[in-house]
């Protein structure tokens, strides 16, 4: 029988491989919100199983998960058990370099929005459309579907393939890498 974090860890898995997925085929036919509602959903997961490991009682009733384990990513037994056992330093200068990301995905949920401790808003998200004003302010309407999304850009950064690596190796391998304390 599966426990809670484990249940989270093989969800997050199938997440990622959608994201994988999409992300890999041609934005004119997938748009890119669809593999970024995965890549956010994955990491929420993942994150969650992170956190339930490591405390087994942690009550999870938000969306806002994945900036919560950068603290746990900075220690430097999780580098070494990454294979940065040469130069833990470089990853943890990618966790730190990076830190905004792990927000940037959470925002893409519309129930995290850009609003500062998470609870939605009415801006960018990779799931419904929203409205804006422009400089005349005028309401115009956005669909994710067509929107350019600052992380898809980032993700396709050098930094970017290396934070996506980054969270692969977690998910193949969190049970080894992520110990209960």
């Amino acid at each position: 029988m599966a426990s809670q974090a484990d249940a989270f860890l093989i969800q997050a898995r199938s997440d990622f491989r959608v994201f994988e997925l999409l992300w890999a085929q041609d934005l004119n036919t997938y748009p890119e919100c669809h593999a970024l509602q995965h890549l956010q959903m994955a990491t929420e997961k993942m994150s969650k199983a992170m956190l339930l490991t490591l405390d087994p009682e942690r009550e999870l009733m938000s969306h806002v998960a994945f900036r919560e384990v950068v603290p746990i990513l900075n220690r430097p037994d999780i580098a070494r058990r990454l294979g940065y056992n040469q130069n833990p330093k470089a990853f943890r200068d990618l966790i730190d370099r990076r830190r905004s990301w792990f927000r940037s995905i959470e925002q893409l949920s519309p129930s995290v929005g850009t609003n500062p401790h998470g609870g939605g808003s009415e801006g960018p998200n990779v799931e419904y459309p929203w409205q804006a004003r422009d400089i005349h302010t005028r309401v115009i309407w956005y669909a994710p579907a067509e929107y350019n999304f600052d992380v898809s850009k980032d993700m396709r950064s050098r930094d970017g393939q290396q934070f996506l690596l980054v969270i692969r190796q977690l998910l193949e391998r969190l049970p080894e890498i992520i110990q209960p304390a």
